[in-house]
């Protein structure tokens, strides 16, 4: 979700949501509650870690209704990433994000994290079973 919210705030869509994050991430790295401001706008790489695995256990769910196991939907799992990176991420699909599937929402969700995505129907596995 930080991830999420600092897209926003890039942006310069400053909700209210995005407002009350910055604020409260920023009142925490002056006050001295956390040592490093990615820290305390929830951006550290273990946090990055997480909503890039959120993410992609959402995506998985949405395979597992048409596969027998994790197995299969690790599978599948890893060729949408695939074809994601391949075909949706470059194109000019993902601008008009009001148009865009639930599996591509969820793995732009994973990519913006910036931490590297698992391609390997192994490695999907090991993160999903």
């Amino acid at each position: 979700m930080s991830i999420e919210l600092a897209e926003r705030a890039a942006a310069g869509k400053l909700d209210p949501e995005v407002i009350a994050w910055l604020s409260s991430g920023l009142r925490a790295y002056i006050d001295g509650r956390e040592r490093s401001l990615e820290t305390a706008l929830s951006l550290d790489l273990a946090r990055r870690v997480r909503e890039r695995n959120n993410a992609l256990l959402e995506a998985a769910k949405l395979f597992s209704r048409q596969s027998a196991s994790p197995w299969a939907t690790a599978g599948l799992l890893a060729r949408a990433i695939c074809n994601f990176e391949t075909n949706v991420l470059p194109s000019d699909q993902l601008r008009n994000s009001k148009n865009m599937t639930a599996l591509n929402t969820h793995l732009l969700r994973a990519f913006n994290t910036g931490v590297r995505i698992p391609r390997t129907q192994r490695k999907i596995y090991d993160l999903i079973r």
